[in-house]
Order: C-alpha cells, then sequence, then structure tokens
C-alpha cells in the first residue's frame, strides 16, 4: 500500500512539471534507431517531452553538459571513455539505464581478408559527434592498425563503397539494420570478423562484450561475424529530480511490453544487468537509480 501511494504521489508532481517547460531528450539521426527509441519512451512515459536530433552520442555527452538537453541516448563506451578522460564528467551527467545493446560492424571490400590487411587503407569511421567514431578508433589501436580514417558518417560512406570510391566503413548499429540490407552492398562488399586476440583486449579495457553477428543476418553475408556489442543508455543531467527518474523507471517497467512491440530492441532491457554494473560503478548512476535498481533485486 505504501509503495502505491509513493508511485501516485510521484506521479502527480512530474505531472504538475508538465505544465511547464518540456523536457529535452537528445536521440540521434532522423529515421535512426536512436530516433525510434526516444519516440517510444516519448509516448509510453507520457513526460511533456521535446525530441531533438543529432549527429551521435559524442554530441549528445555535450550537450547534456552543456544543459542544452535534459535526458539523452548515448553508447555506453563513448561515456565511459569521456568520464575516465574527464573524472568530472560523472558529476554532471548520471546514467539512468543500459536500455539495449548495438554491434560494431565493419564493411570492407570483398578483397581484403582480414583485419591486419586493412593497413594504409581509407576506411570511414563516422561522422564527427558519432560515436561510431570513439568505437572505430577503439577497435583500431586494439588491433594494432593504421588506416587512412575519413570522418565519414555511414550513408555517404556506403554509397562510396559501393561506387568504388572507399575501401569500408564503420558502423555502431542494431543487427538486422535496415540500412544495411542493400543487395548492392553485398555485391561490393563484406563483414570483417575481429581475432579472439582482439576481442579479448576490447572487453578488457571497456564496456564491450563480444557479439556475433549471426549468417544471413542481412542477405549479403554468408558466415557468422565475431565483433563486439556496447550498451546504449540512457542519460540525464544530474539536476533531474530524483522523482522524475522514479516516475520515467516505473513507467518504463510498466510499460515494457508495450515498448517491445514499438521497437524489438526493448526486449534486450535488463535489470540484472543494470545492476552489475552499477555495481561496479556506481558513481556513474543518478542516486535515483541506486535505491531504485536496489529495490527491484528484493522483489
Amino acid at each position: 500500500m505504501l509503495i502505491k501511494f509513493f508511485s501516485i504521489m510521484v506521479s502527480i508532481l512530474v505531472l504538475l512539471h508538465c505544465q511547464g517547460k518540456p523536457f529535452r531528450l537528445i536521440t540521434g539521426t532522423p529515421g535512426g534507431t536512436y530516433e525510434k527509441i526516444g519516440h517510444s519512451i516519448k509516448i509510453n512515459v507520457k513526460l511533456k517531452m521535446q525530441l531533438l536530433p543529432s549527429k551521435g552520442s559524442v554530441e549528445n555527452l555535450q550537450r547534456l553538459q552543456q544543459k542544452k538537453a535534459d535526458f539523452a541516448l548515448c553508447q555506453f563506451d563513448v561515456y565511459s571513455t569521456s568520464v575516465i578522460q574527464n573524472p568530472e564528467l560523472q558529476k554532471e551527467v548520471k546514467v539512468i539505464l543500459p536500455l539495449y545493446y548495438e554491434e560494431m560492424h565493419l564493411i570492407v571490400d570483398k578483397k581484403f581478408e582480414n583485419f591486419k590487411e586493412l593497413n594504409g587503407f581509407k576506411i570511414a569511421i563516422g561522422g564527427s559527434g558519432s560515436g561510431t567514431a570513439v568505437t572505430a578508433n577503439t577497435v583500431l589501436e586494439a588491433a594494432g592498425v593504421h588506416i587512412k580514417p575519413q570522418n565519414i558518417d555511414s550513408t555517404a560512406a556506403k554509397k562510396l563503397l559501393i561506387s568504388g570510391q572507399l575501401e569500408g566503413f564503420f558502423i555502431m548499429t542494431c543487427s538486422e539494420s535496415d540500412m544495411l540490407q542493400d543487395s548492392n552492398l553485398g555485391n561490393v562488399g563484406k563483414l570483417l570478423s575481429l581475432n579472439s586476440k582482439t576481442l579479448k583486449k576490447l572487453q578488457t579495457i571497456q564496456y564491450y562484450k563480444a557479439s556475433t553477428i549471426r549468417k544471413n543476418t542481412y542477405t549479403w553475408q554468408n558466415e557468422d561475424i565475431h565483433t563486439v556489442a556496447s550498451d546504449v543508455v540512457l542519460l540525464a543531467r544530474a539536476e533531474v529530480p530524483d522523482r522524475t527518474i522514479s516516475y520515467i523507471f516505473h513507467k518504463i517497467g510498466q510499460k515494457k511490453s508495450l515498448l517491445i512491440q514499438e521497437h524489438q530492441k526493448w526486449a534486450q532491457l535488463d535489470l540484472a544487468h543494470a545492476r552489475k554494473i552499477m555495481s561496479e560503478k556506481p558513481e556513474w548512476f543518478h542516486p535515483a537509480m541506486k535505491e531504485l535498481l536496489l529495490d527491484e533485486s528484493s522483489h
């Protein structure tokens, strides 16, 4: 009864806020997964919320720091790398929840057989402000491969690879990405796997996990691809009130089945995984989440 009363009071307080200035959630490029996930949050959480487009995770994090947004979607490797480089960031921007994960894809010309052969070639690592660029540079360093990096976004890079003007491109995206379901891409390109040594190294230096893009995930893919995946996290400015964070958390839990219907990636939301990360890095999480996740674990 007490928990129910508390939930009602939180809802009332947050709904009162909704009469004023809307919260700002920064997502990603128009039509992309981040935008779709952001839209599902806005519709199901039922907060007065403005969705803002962006070039990617790096820009999202910067705009949170600049107080140009209240919430953001961001690759967890981008957040963790940024916090390690600038410890003050963890005081300004906090994790609410890891929502789902996306895989690193490396699509290259068919003439390449392995990662080492990319040395000296022009490979697109993502546009400025994108999380793909952060992941690509981390992977390249771990593999000891030295390419001629091109700051080109994945949409443009795909066209350049197909036309023979580029040797390959990185993209952090969900497997079964619509953008990669293109037979023209398969005519000239292939996915490359990371070797086991590079995979192990990445898992020790960042919050990456080994992942497999299964054969035939894309119509032109004829073998399993071994790569890494990173969580996509929902972030908030540290000043966002505890009651608002609590409201969002409970609404996501209540509406999870509807969220999954809107986007299958919501099925990857795992509170046990969130608690594991929080146990390792409690200072990265919003204060409200520490209590909320512990409460959930006791139920």
